[in-house]
């Protein structure tokens, strides 16, 4: 993989400056994972890998519907799912039918406390459709916020999706954890955490939530 700047020109567009051949998925032209260890990270387990990276941007101003006040910051996460996928069978052995395979339907961030977020209608969510119907939800709780999936937009292997908010809260360490709920799979609900940079506050948090169970 390797990054471009497309300009116009001739009537049309052409390639325009690239960069050098890289080895490596594209996600870490986004956010390079060896200059940012603690911004782009790797999740593993038997139903297979994906990678989660974070942007962070100071903004000159609160959003004016956001009501915060002081420095906000918009984080943006970026999921690439490589080849995670858990399918759901029917039938037992040897009959057994395969009806389907499931990505991940939830992306949560653990946050300290519920105040201070901003969830910006209709920008917190970008899929590779333009069909808002299918749209991942947002919702914000006590220790967490958290988008779902409706059950046709689940994040299956190959695909990218980005999740964002607001946030009068600088960096530090975060815990992410991407789940698929046990009413896709029949293997029963499979989460992975991993620390990554987030505006929770809280460091690691992976034990006080309950994920230590490895897969």
């Amino acid at each position: 993989r390797r990054t471009m700047a497309p300009a116009p020109g001739g009537g049309g567009w052409v390639v325009g400056t690239q960069s050098t051949m890289a080895l490596g998925p594209l996600i870490n032209s986004w956010v390079d994972p060896v200059t940012n260890p603690t911004s782009n990270v790797e999740f593993t387990s038997n139903f297979g890998r994906a990678r989660v990276a974070v942007k962070v941007k100071t903004l000159s101003a609160c959003p004016a519907a956001s009501t915060l006040t002081g420095t906000c910051y918009r984080y943006d996460y970026a999921v690439h799912n490589f080849d995670f996928g858990a399918s759901a069978t029917s039938g037992t052995a040897p009959n057994v039918s395969v009806a389907g395979s499931k990505g991940f339907d939830s992306f949560r961030l653990a946050l300290n406390g519920p105040t201070g977020i901003f969830i910006e209608e209709a920008v917190n969510f970008a899929d590779i459709d333009i069909n808002p119907a299918n749209s991942w939800t947002a919702t914000v709780t006590a220790d967490a916020v958290e988008w779902t999936a409706p059950s046709n937009n689940t994040l299956n292997w190959g695909t990218l999706f980005r999740f964002s908010l607001v946030r009068n809260q600088a960096p530090s360490a975060a815990v992410v954890a991407v789940s698929l709920r046990p009413a896709n799979t029949a293997q029963g609900a499979q989460t992975l955490t991993r620390d990554l940079i987030g505006p929770s506050g809280l460091g690691n948090g992976i034990m006080k939530n309950g994920f230590e169970a490895p897969l």
